[in-house]
């Protein structure tokens, strides 16, 4: 029996790496809509220390959390990124740019994919 028969939903993180940008709020905003269910998470990391970042996304609570690399890196998210798989505790990962937004529904979408295809994987283009 697959893990997501019987009605069992997989879990996502959203990885998001940043500069903090003036975009950023606006992802997280398009994300808050999203039907997101317990065990998802929204992981905004940022290029080297961000506390105007930080104090945004710990005002939003879970599932959105803040993670920083050490020093800026300036490599456009990679070290981000990788930083972020490390923490990531969601069954499926998705990486967002700062400057990027979801429309309504995308991430119902993505897990009905999964859902459907589970244990394969899977690329997706907004």
């Amino acid at each position: 029996m697959s893990p997501h028969e019987g009605g069992q939903q997989p879990t996502i993180s959203i990885l998001i790496p940043t500069k903090g940008g003036g975009d950023l709020l606006y992802v997280l905003q398009t994300i808050s809509t999203q039907e997101l269910i317990e065990g998802d998470e929204v992981l905004i990391i940022g290029d080297g220390p961000q506390p105007t970042v930080a104090e945004q996304v710990n005002a939003l609570g879970p599932p959105f959390r803040y993670a920083h690399t050490d020093t800026p890196t300036g490599d456009y998210g990679h070290s981000q990124l990788n930083y972020g798989l490390t923490l990531a505790r969601g069954e499926y990962i998705m990486g967002t740019d700062d400057d990027d937004g979801y429309l309504p529904r995308a991430i119902e979408s993505v897990r009905a994919a999964l859902v459907e295809n589970p244990g394969k994987p899977h690329l997706f283009k907004f």
